[in-house]
């Protein structure tokens, strides 16, 4: 169903996928796999899987880079371990995959399981250590009114092609959002509306911030109230500048920082590079950084300003183990400040605990929405009912 779609109107996800048949279509020797998976829902992760260690069977030799132990496929032979920038093991899959190495790899205490053939993996008791939680900014918002998003039947199509259909969605002060759904069904959209990097936020009924859209107000009028974290952002810094510069120009919402920081922001800089724990690559040039580090670095240069919303596409995409926890920890401590958070994740287990109210959207139709337990409740349900209703009897 992709093939006659425009390249530009496709998810993250549904490029990737288009990535992986285009790889295939010389039939190679050998194909290399770099984080395959990431931007991927659960039914294509496992589709995909499935494929790969199919091709393994045959003639066709595979190298798999992957940060996430349990998205080895079953036929991986070999196991390569990489530690800042040097070969750290190298052997067969059972030799290398074991807690002790893996825990000794990523310096914390990790646990290793197998099952059917796939890897779990654990913490252990001390996790990736205590965070500051005095260098979160506890600073409120005043000013804000109590609905902080509001979308009236908000419809945005491309060539004809519906991406979001009618989509009626509030978003109150107090709460914080996680927006769920397979690939190509609008998530990222409702981001770009949000952000105003989408046009057609101007046609629809949207209000951020007791504010219409489209009644006279600046994209920095908007941006002031909110902090990002994309992959989309991540691509447009092409300049050469320091981290510690892009973490910096989060207070001027600029692609490139084009004033100094004043000794106070300095101050808020060094602190989220003391919580993140990312002093290492600070003073790193950014483009030089991996794409997890990216994500860190992008996550200090969303919150130095305090954001009264902080959204968050994907945050653990190229993390690896540790840091996906670190993320991941830190996230629940914001969205416990007086920052809401508005939430996209494909991994069902990512789902904070801070997260208040969830919505389901398929095919750009909001499928459920409302209060977490609710409508994860009423998921289970569904999909406990289509096992059963296509399960021989």
């Amino acid at each position: 169903p992709l093939l006659p779609q425009p390249i530009t109107s496709l998810s993250t996800g549904e490029i990737r996928k288009a990535l992986i048949a285009r790889a295939l279509m010389k039939s190679p020797q050998l194909l290399i796999l770099d984080e395959p998976f990431d931007g991927l829902d659960e039914a294509s992760r496992q589709s995909l899987a499935g494929s790969i260690d199919h091709l393994m069977t045959g003639s066709m030799r595979i190298i798999l880079v992957v940060h996430r132990l349990e998205e080895i496929a079953p036929h991986v032979t070999h196991v390569l371990l990489v530690r800042n920038g040097r070969l750290f093991m190298q052997g067969t899959k059972e030799e290398v995959l074991t807690s002790e190495n893996i825990s000794q790899l990523y310096g914390c205490q990790l646990h290793l399981e197998k099952s059917n053939g796939r890897y779990q993996v654990t913490y252990g008791t001390e996790g990736s250590g205590p965070i500051d939680t005095d260098l979160l900014c506890e600073e409120s918002h005043p000013d804000l009114p109590d609905i902080l998003i509001e979308m009236k039947e908000t419809t945005v199509q491309y060539d004809g092609r519906v991406i979001l259909d009618k989509l009626n969605w509030v978003m109150k002060r107090g709460e914080n959002w996680a927006i769920l759904g397979p690939n190509g069904s609008g998530k990222s959209t409702i981001l770009r509306l949000i952000l105003g990097e989408n046009l057609q936020g101007y046609a629809n009924q949207i209000t951020l911030f007791g504010r219409r859209k489209g009644t006279g107000e600046t994209l920095w009028e908007i941006k002031k109230h909110i902090g990002a974290v994309s992959s989309e952002l991540q691509v447009q810094y092409r300049k050469k500048m320091s981290a510690t510069d892009v973490i910096a120009s989060g207070f001027y919402d600029s692609i490139g920082l084009y004033q100094y920081p004043t000794p106070e922001q300095k101050e808020i800089v060094d602190r989220w590079i003391k919580l993140l724990r990312i002093e290492d690559i600070a003073k790193e040039p950014y483009h030089r950084l991996s794409y997890g580090q990216k994500r860190m670095i992008l996550l200090a240069r969303a919150m130095v300003k305090s954001p009264a919303l902080l959204i968050v596409d994907e945050p653990c995409h190229g993390l690896d183990i540790p840091n996906r926890k670190r993320i991941l920890d830190i996230l629940e401590r914001i969205g416990q400040t007086q920052t809401h958070l508005l939430y996209v994740t494909n991994h069902k287990d990512e789902i904070l605990n801070c997260v208040t109210h969830v919505m389901r959207i398929h095919k750009g139709r909001v499928v459920s929405q409302g209060e977490k337990e609710e409508v994860l409740q009423k998921q289970i349900r569904r999909e406990t009912g289509h096992r059963h209703a296509h399960s021989p009897s």
